[in-house]
């Protein structure tokens, strides 16, 4: 992240002149459960979103993107939020019984 802004600055006429936007990315440094329940404690409706590489009207639940949902939403709770390929496999990996 830093190398990144300080090429921002170092390419930019904004950036040569010292006034280069900041970047800022605060989920960073976040695990993607410390994501979800921060999303779920700002009463974010994540039960209407998904993240999937098939780009279906559905989420898959087997590509890594779903898989990574799937699994931190099983590990803050909300495994109803989940697919059922994601809490079977969560499951499975776990020895859980969501």
């Amino acid at each position: 992240m830093a190398a990144f802004g300080q090429l921002a600055n170092l390419s930019s006429q904004v950036g040569l002149e010292g006034k280069a936007p900041k970047l800022v990315a605060p989920l960073v440094k976040d695990s993607k459960a410390d994501i979800v329940r921060r999303a779920l404690q700002l009463g974010v409706s994540i039960q209407e979103t998904y993240s999937c590489y098939q780009g279906e009207e559905l989420p898959c639940g087997l590509c890594d993107s779903c898989r990574l949902r799937d699994r931190a939403l099983c590990e803050v709770g909300r495994p109803d939020l989940a697919t059922q390929i994601g809490r079977s496999i969560y499951n499975l990996e776990t020895g859980a019984s969501h």
